[in-house]
């Protein structure tokens, strides 16, 4: 068995379609449009808040993330330098580089080697102009020391 809906009397149209409004009806608008200020301004206040705290976690992480970089780099650097150190220390465990470095730089021999040091040339005595106050200095052995020109001294 089917049942069929009946339909819904028309609406009466003209004078009698809305009833007039009263003074009852105004706090309902009033309220109505207070509440839709009151949710611009939370929304307001919501989106101001985003701004405010959204920015500062972003900062953070870029500050993080260039910290992190810089750190990075650090590391590789010393990555490389220890590469270089590492290979440093083979080649100063071998019995051959130790004893040329005491030979080179420390002047050491073998029992019954003589050692032999070559001096490098002598300074040359600086030359003085033949003016006041040079004039008092005499010339010296080559040690550029001065001593007054005159016997008289003090």
């Amino acid at each position: 068995m089917t049942t069929r809906r009946t339909p819904a009397p028309p609406r009466p149209r003209g004078d009698t379609a809305r009833p007039a409004r009263t003074r009852s009806d105004a706090p309902t608008r009033e309220r109505r449009r207070h509440g839709a200020l009151l949710g611009a301004m939370v929304t307001s206040i919501a989106c101001v808040g985003v701004l405010f705290v959204g920015p500062f976690p972003v900062r953070t992480w870029w500050a993080q993330h260039n910290r992190a970089t810089r750190i990075q780099k650090q590391i590789s650097v010393l990555d490389a330098a220890n590469a270089k150190l590492r290979t440093k220390v083979h080649e100063l465990n071998d019995r051959a580089t130790i004893e040329g470095l005491a030979r080179r730089d420390y002047g050491m021999v073998h029992q019954g080697e003589s050692a032999y040091a070559i001096l490098p040339p002598p300074v040359p005595a600086a030359e003085l102009p033949a003016v006041w106050p040079f004039v008092r200095l005499a010339p010296t052995g080559g040690s550029g020391a001065s001593a007054p020109a005159s016997g008289a001294g003090g």
